[in-house]
């Protein structure tokens, strides 16, 4: 469109257009992107200011935008699907778009605390908006939109980058746990000053469980990648690591995050040994389901760091007053875990497990990256009553349906609940696996729970 035609939408006269209520209910009974495009599309967006000469938002324009967000604040979350479409093939109009997030701190700033459902719907819209970085969406209106005024400078200090940051302080508890991961995966490392989101996930650490957990990941990149200062990381995650942790459903994302943390062969051998102390001790209190993916944590530990190699070694203390480990000490410099030794794991040994050989020979000294051996073929191996590779199936049945068909018991009755007991004693199979090593069947763990997918673990 030229010049002429964009003043001519300029200075034609608004037409009727819907109240800011009436959008609100058009957007929540909204069925096809496109009759709402078009909709849209007939409305008068800019205007010329009389006393200034910029270009401004017409009041239909304001109405549209205002009605956006009465339907987001409408008390119910939103199909996720339709606020997809709506979003993607409406809203993430490069015009639309520069208007809605103009005004969106401010809005966001005057909801309520406590309005879950409104915080789900504001997520759900930011997160479907696409990426400007490799994809622009085509503004909607015919006239292009009011351009810019603000310098370089002017867009550096802009007042609304403090105000995002000030409504993310805001956001519902109970949106949190879905909101901070996705900013941690896809949003973070895209920002061009992401060392201004810390305060926000610094806030969500603070409030410990799994908010801590969940925060940690975003920190963590901001020190490694993006050259944040944060004294004493180490430490605050030592003051994290609880038994308690291994009880939640993001346990398994925090031993993940740990084995991550820890990788690196230049972290001092006072705070190696410090979480491998408390992880062993940790043990004591783990439920089922978290036990070996701690001791592979361990196992990763000791074989990166050789150094401490001397906690496995050390025949002392002898009993628990005479640890020299102070397991309430929160810096990992004075707990004195260096100066002591991982007998836990030789009392786990003879609480969970039959022995001490068996612990360390299928877990301590199992192959990095041994998926033959892994366990979960053990288990279907035992669960099909059999671990001989070598034998087909039909072989194995063929043996069994032959000694049951010749079978004379000598000096013994032809009693049909006998022979059926002494076939029953033939089959039996003393497994070489022990029955506390197989994950029970049905749903005695949650349904978040990763059993089975320990192997997973034990790679360095």
């Amino acid at each position: 469109m030229v010049e002429g035609d964009d003043e001519y939408e300029l200075d034609r006269e608004e037409p009727c257009s819907p109240s800011l209520h009436e959008w609100k209910v058009i957007l929540m009974k909204a069925e096809f992107a496109d009759d709402l495009c078009e909709h849209i599309s007939m409305m008068k967006p800019y205007k010329r200011c009389e006393r200034t000469g910029r270009v401004v938002p017409t009041k239909s324009l304001q109405d549209l935008i205002q009605g956006f967000f009465l339907f987001l604040d409408c008390g119910a979350k939103i199909v996720v699907k339709v606020m997809k479409n709506l979003t993607r093939d409406v809203f993430a109009s490069c015009d639309l778009l520069f208007e809605i997030c103009s005004v969106l701190p401010d809005q966001l700033l005057k909801l309520r605390h406590d309005a879950v459902s409104t915080w789900f719907n504001v997520f759900h819209f930011l997160k479907f908006v696409p990426d400007p970085q490799s994809f622009i969406k085509p503004r909607i209106f015919k006239v292009a939109c009011r351009p810019s005024t603000k310098t370089a400078q002017e867009e550096k200090n802009d007042p609304n980058i403090s105000r995002v940051m000030d409504w993310f302080n805001e956001v519902s508890t109970k949106v949190l746990p879905v909101m901070i991961p996705y900013i941690s995966e896809n949003i973070l490392d895209k920002l061009n000053e992401p060392h201004k989101t810390a305060d926000f996930f610094f806030r969500a650490f603070d409030k410990g469980d799994k908010f801590a957990i969940l925060s940690l990941e975003a920190i963590f990149k901001l020190i490694v990648s993006h050259n944040f200062e944060y004294p004493n990381f180490y430490d605050h995650v030592y003051s994290l690591t609880r038994p308690s942790v291994l009880y939640l459903d993001h346990k398994e994302k925090f031993i993940k995050l740990l084995d991550k943390f820890l990788s690196s062969t230049h972290i001092p051998n006072y705070v190696v040994a410090g979480f491998a102390k408390r992880l062993s001790r940790m043990l004591l209190y783990a439920p089922l389901d978290a036990q070996e993916p701690v001791l592979g944590l361990i196992r990763n530990l000791l074989t990166r760091h050789p150094n401490i190699s001397s906690l496995i070694h050390r025949e002392v203390p002898e009993t628990l007053p005479s640890d020299p480990y102070n397991d309430n000490e929160s810096s990992l410099s004075k707990c004195c875990a260096l100066n002591s030794s991982l007998w836990e794991i030789k009392m786990e040994s003879f609480v969970r497990f039959r022995s001490q050989d068996e612990l360390f020979s299928g877990m301590m000294a199992k192959p990095f990256g041994n998926r033959v051996d892994s366990m979960e073929e053990k288990y279907n191996q035992a669960q099909d009553g059999s671990e001989d590779e070598d034998v087909a199936p039909s072989k194995r049945n063929k043996t069994i349906k032959t000694s049951s068909s010749s079978f004379e018991p000598p000096d013994k009755p032809h009693n049909s609940a006998y022979v059926l007991l002494e076939i029953s004693e033939r089959k039996r199979k003393d497994h070489g696996i022990p029955t506390n090593f197989l994950a029970p069947p049905g749903n005695l763990f949650p349904e978040n729970s990763f059993y089975l997918t320990y192997e997973k673990f034990w790679a360095v």
